[in-house]
């Protein structure tokens, strides 16, 4: 185990390293925008294209502070910060998981460190690491029972990149509702004000969100499930669109049948919907896999038969593996989406498997069984 966390700090301080010395592919656009809104003028354009900034109105506001800060100084701070998060994202994962899962993350964190979507993640220097550790940072919040701080924090890493807006709903499917109500309202609260401080805010709706919707849904970018018709040459919208309510439709059946299940620990839940949040959106790059980091505790902790085993095997291989070719690469992207297909139906097999478990247990005797036919033997005596 000791040998696999060197390996794991070792691949991840190198990769930190080489990012040091540049600006970061999707750093430069954000630095760009914000330093823009400093000089009075806008984050967005009335067309939206490669190199646009792309965030919310309300990520705009948050990371305001950078447009300040030369951009040299600006993306080391950031590259900093970013070399920090995720190794500290995942120690967090780490601390809360049970034995078993502790015992196979050292192997897990070797794996991560040496992989394509921590390499992208790094060298695209994009938000998402920020909004990992703070998802991080609510998973342990709501496991002690501080519905209301797990839930602001929540709304706070949405505000700051929607990647994993479907976490808005990680309180509710563990029965803490208020936490959930905490997360939409401090992700609209940012959003609004961000809506009525950036000028010509009304662009991410008219311009952002149509770009975002066709534009990044290309055989070169799309990780996502419905990549895959792009991938085979089928560009055509309905064909997208079709596997994009198909994996919906999956996701909400399985939440139907084993909302129990869901509802048992907070790894469980979040498992759950970061899968659901890298298979279903109409696009995902393949960097999105950094928010494994929130499902690792549950796959590490549960996987146990043979099938789940192979299933688990073949997911890190195709998300996680060394070979996948070029970030732009068409194959890439399709390998990387079948993973995540892969790793839906393991996380579907897990699911059935601990909801048949849980209904084979016998249910507890009423505490006041001995106590009643006691009283019954006095009586007859």
């Amino acid at each position: 185990m000791l040998f696999a966390w060197t390996v794991a700090l070792m691949a991840f301080g190198r990769v930190a390293i080489r990012g040091w010395s540049t600006l970061g592919d999707d750093f430069n656009p954000i630095w760009q925008a914000v330093h823009s809104l400093v000089e009075g003028g806008t984050v967005y354009g009335e067309q939206s294209g490669n190199g646009s900034f792309v965030h919310t109105p309300s990520a705009a506001l948050l990371l305001y502070p950078m447009g300040w800060l030369p951009e040299g100084t600006a993306s080391k701070l950031y590259t900093a910060a970013v070399a920090l998060l995720i190794p500290a994202a995942f120690f967090v994962a780490f601390r809360l998981a049970d034995e078993k899962a502790r015992q196979r993350m050292a192997i897990a964190a070797a794996i991560f460190a040496v992989s394509m979507p921590l390499s992208n993640a790094m060298g695209l220097r994009n938000t998402d690491p920020v909004s990992v550790a703070l998802f991080a940072t609510a998973m342990v919040a709501l496991a002690s029972d501080r519905d209301r701080a797990g839930g602001a924090v929540i709304g706070l890493a949405v505000a700051i990149k929607p990647t994993m807006v479907l976490l808005l709903l990680l309180p509710l499917l563990i029965g803490r509702g208020r936490g959930t109500v905490w997360a939409v309202a401090v992700a609209g609260l940012l959003n609004a004000a961000g809506f009525i401080l950036v000028p010509h805010s009304v662009w991410f709706i008219t311009s952002v969100l149509p770009w975002l919707r066709h534009g990044q849904s290309t055989a070169d970018l799309n990780a996502a499930f419905t990549g895959v018709p792009d991938a085979l040459g089928l560009e055509a919208p309905p064909f997208s669109t079709a596997a994009q309510v198909v994996a919906a439709l999956f996701f909400i059946a399985i939440g139907v049948a084993y909302r129990d299940t869901l509802k048992a620990d907070v790894f469980t839940a979040a498992a759950f919907l970061v899968v659901a949040g890298l298979v279903v959106p109409p696009y995902s790059f393949r960097s999105y896999a950094i928010y494994l980091i929130l499902a690792a505790p549950f796959f590490l902790s549960r996987i146990a038969r043979p099938i789940e085993m192979v299933a688990a095997g073949a997911a890190t291989y195709l998300i996680f593996g060394l070979d996948q070719g070029s970030f732009g690469s068409s194959a890439a992207q399709l390998r990387a989406a079948a993973g995540r297909v892969v790793l839906a139906g393991l996380l579907f097999l897990i699911l059935r498997r601990t909801s048949e478990q849980a209904s084979d247990e016998p249910s507890p005797l009423p505490q006041s069984a001995p106590a009643t036919a006691s009283a019954g033997l006095q009586q007859s005596g």
